[in-house]
């Protein structure tokens, strides 16, 4: 029997991820613009989880392939790899997306997005004007197209008494 290794964690997380975005995605509302069910609010996010189910299942029969230079996944290894700055830049990313969705409606569109934009920017090594420069233009410009053009809802949490 093979060993367990990376190709097989990363085709079971895409896996794993198709099968919850398919769970969370059948509890949307049905497309109420006269469109058929397949170009409703869950039609894209379906459409990625189908190709990362395509993909997980590749990654799968493709880490059964003898491949030179590849081993199997050891703890303490896989735990060094954690302890770099690319790792933790993912669980950063991770982290503030988590934050996004929690607090969304309490804090509004632009508080959270704006705490999102900055701490990104500045993981990143965005200079602090310049960062702060990058986070009003980009708030701005989203705002105005999906808030105002596109009518889009976007909730105004603790901003809400300045009627944004």
């Amino acid at each position: 029997m093979k060993k367990l290794n990376q190709d097989h964690i990363i085709g079971l997380a895409c896996i794993i991820l198709s099968m919850t975005i398919f769970g969370i995605t059948c509890t949307f509302p049905k497309a109420s613009t006269g469109a058929n069910e397949l170009t409703g609010p869950s039609f894209y996010p379906n459409l990625l989880a189908i190709l990362f189910f395509i993909c997980g299942i590749c990654e799968i029969v493709y880490g059964f392939k003898k491949v030179e230079g590849r081993s199997s996944i050891e703890i303490s290894r896989f735990l060094m790899g954690l302890k770099t700055p690319a790792s933790l830049n993912i669980l950063i990313i991770i982290g503030l997306t988590v934050f996004f969705i929690l607090f969304l409606e309490a804090l509004g569109f632009v508080v959270c997005s704006a705490v999102f934009l900055f701490i990104l920017m500045w993981r990143f090594g965005v200079s602090l004007l310049r960062n702060l420069l990058y986070s009003v233009l980009y708030l701005l410009f989203l705002f105005l197209v999906f808030g105002k053009i596109f009518a889009i809802y976007l909730p105004s949490g603790i901003l809400d008494f300045l009627g944004i």
